[in-house]
Parts: C-alpha cells; sequence; structure tokens
C-alpha cells in the first residue's frame, strides 16, 4: 500500500474513533437525563414520549458508534495491512 494512502486511511480511521467516542459519550449522558427525569417523576405520571423517543434513539446510536465505528478496524485481520486492525478470523465473522 503506498505510504500516502496509508497515512491517509489512518487519519481517517483515527477521526472516525474521536467522532464515535463523543457520540458515545453524548448519548451516555442523554440516557443519564432521561433516567434522572424517571427518577423524579410521581408514580401516576408518564415521561413525555419525546423522552421515550430520545432515550431510544441514544441507546440505537451507543450501538451504532459502538461496533462499527470505534471498534471497527481493530476487529479486522492483521493479514489485511489494514491501518490499525488488530483481530484474527474469528473477530473478523
Amino acid at each position: 500500500m503506498d505510504q500516502n494512502v496509508y497515512k491517509q486511511e489512518l487519519t481517517l480511521i483515527i477521526v472516525d474513533k474521536i467522532c464515535a467516542t463523543a457520540s458515545l459519550i453524548g448519548s451516555v449522558f442523554i440516557i443519564r437525563d432521561v433516567k434522572k427525569r424517571w427518577d423524579r417523576k410521581k408514580s401516576n405520571e408518564y415521561l413525555p414520549p419525546t423522552l421515550y423517543l430520545l432515550a431510544h434513539t441514544a441507546i440505537g446510536d451507543i450501538g451504532y458508534s459502538f461496533f462499527p465505528h470505534f471498534l471497527g478496524s481493530w476487529l479486522l485481520p492483521k493479514e489485511t495491512g489494514y491501518p490499525l486492525a488488530a483481530g484474527n478470523q474469528a473477530t473478523c465473522t
């Protein structure tokens, strides 16, 4: 692989992991905020539907940010030559 292409791919992977980390942190804070509001509500009150939607979106975002974007390149086999690849055949499938 050409050295410039490798550096470009490595830069994109690192930026992707940084963005995924920021997304994970934001989603955790959203879920924490909804949980606090859930704990403060009275027993006969419901949370607004927008909070339910926001919490479920944050849960989905955690899964989407963590597995393909944060762990993605680390799960690839080392033999692929892909930047930051650290996995094996078992982690790839």
